[in-house]
């Protein structure tokens, strides 16, 4: 039969054995994984070690009520490398030319303003790959999207 002193330690040890995996567990967390920032995307060689997917979510180029002929993405990408350069962490403008992906134009949030069901929108991010990325094969992979 246990006593209370028996009862006591085994309780301490199994709080110990409890703060020690939180312990671990919080310290093996990943770095963060880059984000899309004013309609550009920085990907690095470290970002692509392992066989995890890279989420492409972030602050896209936006152009409500306008269709982006895709022929003319040399054009458009000049002015998104320069805003990359420039970029900073805060976009004081919420009418600006980005919007957050994932997520829908009839919703607001801290950045985006809710905008009308009907119309058409082209969403564009440029990808910038370091020189070792560059060697890589590399996909994208597209899930069903609903309209």
């Amino acid at each position: 039969m246990s006593t209370p002193k028996d009862r006591g330690w085994i309780l301490t040890q199994i709080i110990l054995c409890t703060m020690a995996s939180l312990i671990l567990t919080c310290a093996r967390s990943e770095p963060p994984k880059a984000t899309a920032n004013h309609g550009s995307l920085r990907i690095e060689e470290s970002d692509l070690a392992g066989d995890s997917a890279i989420p492409l979510d972030g602050r896209w180029g936006f152009h409500y009520n306008e269709f982006l002929d895709p022929s003319g993405w040399a054009e458009r990408l000049e002015p998104a490398q320069q805003k990359d350069d420039t970029a900073t962490a805060a976009e004081p403008d919420t009418q600006s030319q980005f919007r957050t992906v994932p997520g829908a134009w009839v919703r607001s949030n801290d950045l985006d303003p809710a905008l009308p069901a009907d119309g058409i929108a082209s969403y564009a991010l440029a990808i910038h790959l370091d020189e070792a990325s560059q060697q890589l094969d590399l996909s994208v992979r597209l899930p069903t999207i609903g309209t």
